[in-house]
């Protein structure tokens, strides 16, 4: 499940974000990877919590992590401060933060097509990413079984690992996959969207070049109206780019009827694929 990459003995160092929906077991893996190396913090400018921990990999310990634990969302969409912060981190647009250099992303096994059109979403942030398919057993009990390498064939071959967080199974493969991918490409299932959604992107990113915003930021300027991304894109954007989004969307709308139709139908769609091989 881990493939067959070498360790990468040039990194020693990194940031390492844990994220997933609500009720995915995801802080139980959190506290399991990190231990008591744990410390809590404000994220700057705000009364959020952070929280944080530590965890180390290899002989001697030689490979040391900072492991961040992401609120629970269902979606990288974010309306809500609290909303907005959790996925701001992840991405790394929050001030004061950076974009993570891995993601573990927690999926609920007994939930499995939820959690893969979240999952979706996030391979849009462009880091490499690590799926932890959690509760496996819980999930067994109920008659499913998932044939964990054909869901990596299918999202890219990245790593998914067998978790069940509260027994601590599968929490070296998770520490380990870390340094297994840290310096590996990203994987995203382009062309998801549509045409005229990667078009609108392409023009957006034309205006106004910015080397650390990824498809996952664009994707939230472009769906969510008014929403944080939308607002902080136009505060840095060019004047012009306000109208060329507001066309972007109208030809869009056009074509599908609602913005959201278009993303939720693309991300539910691939999500049931995936789900049902």
């Amino acid at each position: 499940m881990l493939g067959q990459s070498p360790i990468d003995t040039s990194v020693k160092t990194g940031t390492v974000a844990i994220c997933g929906n609500p009720n995915c077991g995801k802080t139980t893996i959190f506290n399991a990877i990190t231990g008591l190396n744990q410390h809590v913090a404000n994220y700057p400018g705000v009364t959020v919590e952070k929280v944080f921990g530590q965890f180390s990999v290899g002989r001697d310990n030689k490979f040391k992590f900072i492991l961040v634990d992401i609120p629970g969302t269902y979606s990288l969409s974010a309306f809500s401060p609290d909303e907005d912060i959790a996925v701001s981190a992840l991405t790394g647009s929050l001030k004061g933060t950076t974009v993570p250099d891995v993601i573990i992303c927690v999926l609920d096994a007994t939930n499995l097509e939820r959690s893969l059109t979240f999952l979706l979403q996030v391979m849009e942030i462009e880091r490499p990413i690590i799926a932890a398919v959690n509760m496996v057993d819980l999930a067994e009990k109920q008659g499913i079984e998932i044939d964990f390498k054909k869901l990596s064939q299918l999202l890219g071959n990245i790593p998914v690992i067998r978790v069940i967080g509260n027994r601590r199974i599968g929490i070296d493969d998770l520490k380990e996959a870390v340094v297994r991918v840290i310096n590996t490409d990203s994987v995203t299932l382009q062309g998801l969207y549509g045409e005229e959604i990667e078009r609108l992107m392409r023009k957006l990113k034309d205006i106004h070049r910015e080397p650390y915003r990824s498809r996952a930021e664009y994707l939230r300027v472009i769906f969510d109206i008014n929403g944080s991304a939308e607002k902080r894109y136009l505060e840095e954007a060019p004047p012009q780019a306000k109208e060329m989004l507001q066309s972007g969307r109208r030809e869009i709308k056009e074509k599908y009827g609602s913005l959201g139709f278009v993303e939720t139908s693309a991300l539910t769609k691939k999500a049931d694929e995936i789900y049902r091989e």
